[in-house]
């Protein structure tokens, strides 16, 4: 009833929205458990920080004329419903740019969005 995926660019929560509450603050901690983590810091350093993921994006790699959803600096979480049943959040990650560790941050990654999620 969920799936979190999580990569450089964003951080990505699909799910039942009738099972899991707090998405949009699950994806959000995410992002910012990643660029801590990396950076071994415990506030984010904006000279440390970099943003890849894109300005918009398709929201159906199905449909040709997919409504696009555009990253909005003053609230980044984007959020939408896909089909009848599920809901999508995306995130985009503050990517470190001076690397401390990269092991287990995957791991912190999924438990910072999942405690914010149960």
């Amino acid at each position: 009833s969920r799936i979190h995926v999580h990569t450089l660019a964003y951080q990505a929560i699909m799910y039942r929205d009738d099972v899991w509450e707090n998405t949009p603050a699950a994806a959000a901690k995410a992002s910012l458990a990643a660029h801590r983590h990396v950076c071994n810091c415990t506030d984010v350093d904006p000279s440390a920080t970099r943003v890849i993921m894109d300005e918009s994006f398709s929201s159906s790699t199905e449909q040709i004329s997919a409504p696009r959803v555009y990253l909005d600096p003053e609230n980044p979480v984007s959020c939408w419903t896909q089909g009848d049943l599920y809901n999508i959040c995306v995130s985009p990650v503050l990517v470190c740019t001076k690397v401390v560790r990269t092991g287990g941050g995957g791991d912190n990654v999924s438990s910072a969005a999942l405690r914010m999620q149960i």
